[in-house]
């Protein structure tokens, strides 16, 4: 093991001791004796679901089991059979763990989006580890961090995969990746100009030879998706339509495409479309933000492009930024009316974990019904990250990522803001009262 890797496993370690004393079950009261012993000794568990939405956008079925062993489901029953470690959730929903494909998870506050990389890696480490918790016990299983410049999300994906730390899976690119410096400048920051090495990241690239080596760099460091983000300079000066070119982006994109890693792009909202229009025909796997006119639409459901609104977090920036909730709902209701594949993505921080369910609720808003909803969250989103094989539903052979709420989803999508069970990779990390 490399220095670095020990270093960082320590600060996890001693982080977990001074701030996580134990796992959700452990501090449960109300958690039975035999769930908590089955969870040290990974025995398994039964659970009986009296409402089992499976996958979906399929029907709810009743009174099923699901049988749950060493961190996979490998069997639904019929009726509810017995054994020695049953979770009764015979009351309520139960549905696969939530995917969210658009956190920070790391980002201390938006007014520090510059200076927080400046900080100390161990104290934002110690500052993340409660939010890891804390999403894990709001029922996402799964995350998708597009964008740590404190660069501990590798170690922490790590962390969590391997239960040193309490937390949902995470898949990161720790830099934005961008041609030329175009996103982090010292102009866009108002830094000095020799404070570059403190705010520089390893994504900026200017040459096809640095940025086919920056994505190698960073699939070796852990990266297990790229996040691209583009130029602010159209929102700084209207006569600019676009940056980057096409050929630009694809020097990142086809990169990361031969390393079998999909790539997020961050769009713009200046008054132009070509930004968007670039990243797709460049090949970017999912739009982020947007926004998006007819003839994106188009294109993105010609090549299969799938696409994160987060329309909350817009509609919470009204006030700073006039009209861009209206642009992002007009996009969303274009791409809901013509088939586009939509992922859920709050944007965490900017969208706090309890606030979560509130995207849902636009992307209802905006056309999508309540079983189109629940799968941008689950089925949806396991495709796009290409975990279908894995999370997303509950079938035989997948994880055991299991949620409960205790009403229907498919009536009340807030329900989703109340869950009351959660099982990671077999494990349960918030027990039903």
């Amino acid at each position: 093991m490399s220095s670095k890797n020990f270093y960082s496993r320590l600060v996890l370690a001693m982080a977990l001791v001074a701030c996580v004393p134990g796992t959700a079950l452990a501090q449960d009261d109300h958690a039975p004796a035999a769930a908590a012993q089955s969870a040290t000794t990974n025995s398994g568990y039964v659970i009986h679901a009296g409402h089992l939405l499976a996958k979906p956008g399929q029907p709810t079925t009743t009174n099923k089991s699901i049988i749950v062993q060493n961190g996979k489901i490998v069997a639904i029953e019929d009726g509810f059979v017995e054994g020695i470690n049953v979770v009764d959730l015979s009351h309520a929903y139960v549905l696969p763990g939530l995917i969210n494909l658009h956190t920070h998870m790391a980002l201390p506050a938006y007014d520090r989006a510059f200076t927080w990389r400046l900080e100390r890696p161990e104290r934002v480490m110690l500052a993340t580890l409660p939010r890891l918790k804390s999403m894990l016990e709001a029922g996402f299983t799964t995350v998708r961090d597009l964008g740590d410049d404190s660069s501990i999300m590798y170690e922490l994906a790590d962390a969590t995969r391997d239960g040193i730390v309490p937390g949902p899976r995470i898949l990161a690119s720790e830099q934005f990746f961008g041609i030329g410096n175009a996103y982090i400048t010292n102009y866009a920051s108002g830094f000095r100009p020799e404070l570059a090495p403190f705010y520089n990241n390893r994504g900026n690239c200017t040459t096809r030879d640095e940025c086919r080596n920056a994505v190698r760099d960073e699939v070796n460091r852990g990266a297990q998706v790229i996040k691209i983000r583009l130029s602010l300079l159209p929102l700084k000066d209207t006569r600019i339509e676009s940056v980057e070119t096409v050929e630009e982006l694809k020097w990142i994109i086809d990169m990361a495409h031969q390393l079998k890693r999909k790539v997020a792009v961050h769009t713009v909202v200046g008054p132009s479309f070509a930004p968007v229009t670039n990243a797709i025909l460049a090949g970017a796997d999912t739009i982020e933000h947007g926004p998006l006119s007819d003839e994106q639409v188009k294109l993105m459901k010609g090549r299969g492009t799938a696409y994160i609104p987060t329309l909350a977090v817009a509609k919470g920036s009204e006030a700073t930024f006039p009209g861009l909730y209206e642009r992002f709902h007009a996009s969303a209701v274009l791409a809901a009316k013509s088939g586009i594949k939509f992922g859920f993505g709050t944007d965490f921080p900017l969208l706090p974990i309890d606030q979560s369910y509130r995207e849902m609720l636009e992307m209802q808003e905006a056309g999508l019904s309540t079983s189109e909803v629940l799968k941008t969250a689950t089925v949806n989103a396991a495709e796009i990250l290409d975990l279908s094989d894995q999370i997303g539903s509950i079938a035989p052979g997948m994880s055991a990522d299991i949620i409960a709420v205790d009403a229907d989803p498919l009536t009340d999508l807030s329900v989703l803001g109340s869950v009351k069970f959660v099982m990671k990779d077999g494990k349960v990390v918030k027990a039903a009262k």
